[in-house]
């Protein structure tokens, strides 16, 4: 059988994965309100899946949800394919379009974290 060669387009924020359940901000709110507004710490949201306009209903201050969201998009920039390892040439300018388009999460009330490496991809030196 011959292996087809198309390249298909993705898109980078599949609502259908983002947005999971009609419900799913609900559950989340109520967790916050009868579990985690309860102790001193901070909630993080793996966000991968998400436009910088659905983070925002699961980070700002008002919906009382989680306090920090992350995504992957900045460190996927030049990945790709069948090996993710493997990572292609991109420019900066690139790279600083993606984290000024995160970061303005922070005028809106957001919170976007900042990282350039994690155990789900290969270290930069190595």
């Amino acid at each position: 059988m011959a292996r087809s060669t198309t390249k298909r387009r993705v898109s980078m924020y599949p609502t259908n994965i983002a947005d999971c359940s009609p419900r799913l901000h609900e559950f989340i709110q109520e967790m916050n309100r009868e579990v985690m507004s309860r102790y001193d710490l901070m909630t993080v949201g793996e966000l991968n899946h998400t436009s910088p306009d659905q983070m925002m209903k699961y980070v700002h201050p008002d919906r009382h949800e989680l306090q920090m969201g992350f995504t992957f998009e900045h460190v996927n920039l030049g990945r790709g394919g069948v090996d993710m390892a493997m990572v292609e040439p991109h420019k900066l300018s690139e790279f600083k379009k993606v984290i000024a388009r995160w970061q303005g999460l922070r005028e809106k009330g957001g919170w976007h974290a900042l990282y350039l490496e994690n155990h789900d991809q290969v270290r930069p030196i190595s």
